[in-house]
């Protein structure tokens, strides 16, 4: 049975050897943590000089929580087929996408949002994160429909998803960890931090988009 460090290593053979590289990094609060306690080690740490002990990916746990941005996935398809080859069980969590609800000819299109893929008794948890105007980054709430098996993994445990969040855009850095070479915000503690308060409230468009019309029709009246 291979070891969560081990899922994450064959994860990562998957989306780094693919002719167009998925933007995957890290963001599972528990490593981060870890890797922010050991910040300036883990900088210093060549793949070349990494020891065989695994201190980061080896912390039992149910997922490891990775990222993309989505305008800069270029192979979605590809990538997933590859790992159903490879024995993973993906699973795609989709839906509308708010943003594109007050757009009569876009309201109802569907995004990706979620995807889950299972290796033996780990699973690799990738949070979609689609880029907004302002130079932030969304993911949507992971809403299980009903054909989802609710038994899959232990969705309660995600350590994303239970709402909708916003995230400063990060700059990433490439670092060593358990002889892995991952990306990782260049700040991982300014990314923990906004964990806590990144519970986003979507606008009302349709409603905001009526307000302003009402208003402008109104100040076109008494302008008369």
């Amino acid at each position: 049975m291979l070891t969560s460090s081990q899922n994450v290593h064959v994860f990562l053979i998957l989306v780094y050897v693919l002719p167009k590289r998925a933007p995957v990094f890290l963001i599972d609060p528990l490593i981060l943590e870890l890797i922010n306690k050991n910040f300036e080690q883990v900088k210093n740490t060549s793949h070349a000089s990494s020891t065989s002990e695994c201190k980061f990916f080896c912390v039992p746990r149910d997922f490891t929580t990775f990222a993309l941005q989505y305008q800069l996935w270029k192979n979605e398809e590809g990538c997933f087929r590859i790992a159903e080859n490879m024995g993973f069980q993906c699973l795609k969590i989709e839906s509308k996408d708010p943003w594109l609800d007050w757009i009569d000819s876009l309201s109802g299109t569907e995004i990706p949002l979620h995807y889950i893929c299972k290796l033996t008794c780990h699973a690799i948890y990738l949070v979609v994160f689609h880029e907004r105007s302002g130079n932030y980054l969304w993911h949507g709430h992971l809403w299980l429909k009903g054909h989802i098996d609710r038994k899959f993994v232990p969705f309660q445990k995600l350590p994303f998803g239970r709402y909708p969040g916003a995230f400063d855009k990060p700059e990433l850095q490439q670092i060593t960890v358990d002889g892995l070479d991952v990306l990782i915000p260049k700040d991982p503690m300014h990314f923990l931090e906004e964990i806590s308060h990144s519970r986003f409230i979507e606008c009302r468009y349709k409603e905001a988009q009526a307000f302003f019309q009402v208003r402008d029709n109104q100040i076109f009246y008494f302008t008369i």
